[in-house]
């Protein structure tokens, strides 16, 4: 019977060690990636948000002069005051080709977004983002030189 028992019994002395050295690499590389999909997705979110305001801006600007002017300024600061920083600037685009009374008015942004607090080798040091909004512009307000 002792023979029987020392069979079936086996040294697990150390094996948490071992599964911990293997282990742990991984879970530090699925939370360095969790981190990574989180900032991406704020970032967007914070991008969608600013621009949707900034085409609602443009729509009560009155010109599409007053549009671009407002739409640059409120994204810029929008950005500044979220802490996202566009790699060479945030690419803003104003289609104001349908701005009259009844028309919409549409705002781009494409964002350079940096990831250089969080930078695993194998992924880039940042992630381009594009987020767009359009408003409508009201039909009963008149609009500057139009």
């Amino acid at each position: 019977m002792g023979l029987l028992k020392s069979n079936t019994y086996f040294n697990e002395t150390g094996s948490l060690s071992a599964e911990l050295v293997v282990l742990t690499p991984i879970l530090l590389a699925v939370i360095f990636v969790f981190i990574i999909g989180l900032r991406v997705e704020r970032t967007s979110i914070l991008l969608r948000s600013a621009v949707k305001n900034a085409a609602e801006l443009a729509a009560v600007a009155g010109s599409p002069t007053l549009a671009e002017l407002s739409v640059n300024e409120h994204i810029e600061g929008e950005l500044a005051t979220q802490g996202i920083y566009c790699n060479g600037g945030p690419n803003i685009k104003i289609n104001s080709s349908n701005y009259h009374a009844g028309g919409t008015v549409s705002v781009t942004l494409i964002c350079n977004v940096s990831l250089s607090t969080v930078q695993i080798s194998g992924i880039g040091p940042s992630v381009t983002e594009r987020a767009t909004g359009t408003a409508p512009i009201d039909p009963y307000v008149s609009q500057f030189g139009g």
